[in-house]
């Protein structure tokens, strides 16, 4: 590429690559001519091209992107690849997702800082498709960053394209003997209609998962699950639980068994656990912490449990309650929902967890001999909260910010977002 070409329509890619490096359009010209103040500028270029690459490809954070000058006033691209010792190795060399992914974000970038729109509608048919499912994790980060400023809609056929930070985004679209369908909501059930569809007969979980939390028992990670993505869509944290398994494990002895499971895996995933703030949960991280190490625990506030964290408890988690006592049980729904919140006023003295009050409530209503399902009432919990609007107080936002924060440090979960400012400029 030289100074009288840069500007052409197939040369997008290299001035994308100009912008991440930090050289301005009105320095090319000169650029071009080699001489002791461009090579010293060519170098500076390529220290900040890698800079900015190696934070949003985890896939290539072993290569060294080069600025060169060649012959006849031309400047290439050259990686310097720690696999191939006696040469350079040219973009077009590697691999189909690799250039994939590195053509589309750099291309993206340059459109966008030479057109005069704040905003774009950018469509994408099947973006991932080359991707390996860390490249396709990295693709989903871009987008998310590209759809701060701008829309995005893309099609996908694959699992790893599903962004489990913002559930209720997606569409499926499927063919059924009456023709296509449009399910707005693929996400209940866990994903099962959109697996179902992929022909698929096992989600993305433990298996994908590069970061694992866990958790008592299942209910503790449908809460959980919940609790993050509705979250994500209040914009109130920016990690990414797209790489993150929350998996609940029963007693110590299970626990300690599955840690050890996890850790003698070839490519082991970084693990934490979360404790309930009584006995139980010190007990449960006695038996974990010479396994764990130090950091990789949250234990949560005194005497609670995940329950006590759930946004909009009276206003949300109640009247859920009550609606699945009524279909489950045949009880009045309002009667139920009105006695709970009432026994939910009288405990005053704080002798029993709200948790406690509700299930003992609805047990006694029903005529059951144990306490109702809390895995039933968490999944659908899980639908009220990810599909209505809540106003949650501030001082819960406060509590839950503070959990994910704890959550983050023992974990070390990515962002949503590459690390980078943007990766697309207006």
């Amino acid at each position: 590429m030289s100074k009288d070409t840069i500007q052409n329509d197939d040369n997008v890619f290299m001035r994308g690559i100009f912008y991440y490096a930090g050289l301005e359009r009105g320095e090319w010209a000169k650029t071009f001519a080699q001489n002791d103040h461009t090579s010293k500028q060519l170098e500076d270029a390529s220290e900040a091209l890698n800079a900015v690459l190696k934070r949003d490809w985890r896939q290539g954070r072993e290569l060294e992107f080069k600025l060169q000058h060649r012959g006849n006033s031309k400047i290439n691209l050259v990686i310097n690849d720690p696999k191939v010792r006696r040469r350079y190795v040219r973009i077009s060399r590697r691999s189909s997702g690799f250039t994939h992914f590195f053509g589309l974000k750099t291309m993206l970038h340059a459109y966008e800082r030479e057109a005069r729109a704040a905003s774009y509608i950018w469509l994408f048919d099947e973006p991932g498709i080359s991707l390996h499912p860390d490249g396709q994790h990295d693709l989903l980060q871009a987008l998310d960053t590209i759809s701060k400023q701008n829309q995005v809609v893309y099609t996908t056929h694959s699992l790893f394209m599903i962004d489990k930070n913002y559930p209720a985004r997606h569409r499926l679209l499927a063919k059924a003997d009456e023709g296509t369908r449009v399910d707005g909501k693929p996400f209940l059930g866990n994903w099962r209609a959109a697996i179902d569809a992929l022909g698929l007969a096992l989600p993305g979980t433990i298996l994908f998962a590069t970061h694992v939390l866990l958790v008592e028992g299942a209910s503790d990670s449908i809460f959980l699950n919940a609790i993050l993505q509705w979250m994500a869509e209040e914009d109130l944290h920016t990690i990414d639980i797209n790489p993150l398994s929350i998996m609940p494990v029963g007693d110590p002895k299970e626990a300690d068994a599955v840690v050890r499971i996890l850790m003698e895996s070839s490519i082991q995933p970084r693990l934490a656990a979360l404790y309930d703030g009584d006995q139980g949960g010190t007990d449960r991280k006695d038996k974990l912490k010479k396994l764990l190490g130090e950091k990789a625990h949250v234990t949560l506030a005194k005497d609670k449990t995940i329950e006590d964290y759930i946004p909009g408890f009276e206003d949300v988690f109640v009247p859920v309650v009550a609606a699945y006592a009524s279909r489950t049980f045949s009880v009045n729904k309002e009667d139920t929902q009105d006695a709970i919140l009432k026994a939910l006023k009288e405990e005053t003295e704080g002798k029993k967890k709200r948790i406690d009050v509700v299930l003992e409530v609805t047990q006694k209503l029903a005529k059951l001999d144990d306490e109702p399902s809390k895995v039933g009432i968490a999944r659908d919990y899980a639908h009220a909260l990810l599909e209505g609007e809540h106003k949650i107080g501030k001082s819960d936002r406060e509590k839950l910010k503070k959990l994910v924060a704890d959550l983050q440090a023992a974990l070390e979960l990515p962002t949503r977002t590459t690390n980078q400012d943007q990766i697309l400029q207006s």
